[in-house]
């Protein structure tokens, strides 16, 4: 008899493997060659059960005196015959069987934000361009640590050291990101992963040398540690952002609110940190040790004197503290030793 309905085939993860349109009924399921459709799920035997239309015109499921049953999804009971409609669910071994019928509406046609050739897309899908960003970032990197160096710069040492290193890293976080994207997004997208994070760490390379100038110019920190802050909040945003877009099909949006979201609490976080730690007298200075050629300086700096005096109270200060630290420690000494009476 003609009675044409949809099964789908979900494995115990809910992800679809197959859809069965049956021509008529009856039909048989289950692991043998030999049924109309065929499952392969080793928790099923090789006739499980069949889909029949009972004497009053209903579709039924009839369990063929299965080793580990017929199950409604709905609230878990195991019987012999199931009546089905549209949206029924049942389980068969590990496996869950989902009716549909023709005349069902499916889900709207989401739209497609990630096209496979964009114009202006970022980071482009031209090899040369991102094996090029990626000689620039190590290019880049070598002259930083030439420029800040006070030794002899012996650059296969550094090579070894740090590069290599540094490669490593930035090949583990592509992978990443590029098996993330190849399980959501069907692409694989290695080298334009690899791209996204050497950008941004150019971008933050090259935005804390420029602040470093505007710290000298001005002579001053506050304000410029502000920027720098939130510069590092955008870089973050950025990051996430594009390494998404490779990812998602959500919209542009949508991936830049949450990016953003995640970048304010993480840097928001790691200051809040920071300042905890925080001491009154710090191992390393909080102002740039390099100085800058005198042409930078835009506003006048402080005499040499005030300088000198600030220092002078601020080592009397240290003094003062470490000739109280051995009477307090032994006077502790004292009463720790001090017998009961």
């Amino acid at each position: 008899m003609e009675a044409i309905i949809i099964i789908e085939v979900s494995d115990q993860h809910g992800k679809i493997v197959e859809r069965y349109r049956t021509p008529k009924l009856p039909i048989r399921i289950g692991r043998a060659y030999d049924n109309d459709l065929i499952v392969d799920d080793p928790y099923v035997c090789p006739h499980h059960c069949e889909v029949v239309l009972n004497e009053a015109g209903e579709i039924v499921v009839n369990d063929l005196s299965s080793v580990n049953g017929t199950y409604a999804m709905a609230d878990g009971s195991r019987s012999g015959q199931f009546p089905v409609d549209a949206d029924s669910r049942l389980r068969i071994g590990h496996t869950m069987l989902h009716f549909k019928l023709p005349d069902q509406a499916v889900e709207a046609t989401r739209f497609d934000h990630t096209p496979l050739h964009q114009k202006g897309e970022w980071p482009p899908r031209l090899l040369s361009f991102n094996i090029a960003v990626l000689l620039l970032g190590a290019l880049v990197m070598t002259a930083k640590e030439y420029l800040g160096s006070y030794n002899m710069f012996e650059y296969w040492r550094y090579f070894f050291s740090q590069q290599i290193p540094a490669l490593l890293a930035v090949a583990g976080w592509a992978a990443v990101w590029s098996i993330i994207s190849r399980v959501t997004a069907h692409r694989f997208s290695f080298f334009r992963h690899a791209t996204i994070l050497v950008s941004i760490l150019l971008a933050i390379t090259m935005s804390d040398y420029l602040l470093d100038f505007l710290k000298f110019g001005f002579a001053s920190q506050g304000p410029f540690e502000v920027i720098s802050i939130g510069l590092s909040m955008v870089a973050i945003a950025l990051l996430l952002f594009w390494h998404l877009r490779l990812c998602s099909d959500q919209s542009r949006s949508r991936l830049m609110m949450g990016a953003s979201a995640f970048a304010v609490v993480f840097v928001s976080l790691v200051q809040i940190n920071d300042y905890l730690d925080s001491q009154e007298f710090h191992r390393s200075p909080l102002y740039p040790t390099n100085l800058k050629p005198p042409a930078f300086q835009i506003v006048k700096s402080e005499p040499v004197d005030d300088f000198l005096m600030k220092s002078e109270q601020i080592r009397k200060k240290i003094d003062q503290e470490i000739e109280v630290l051995p009477t307090a420690e032994h006077s502790q000494g004292v009463v720790a030793t001090r017998p009961e009476k």
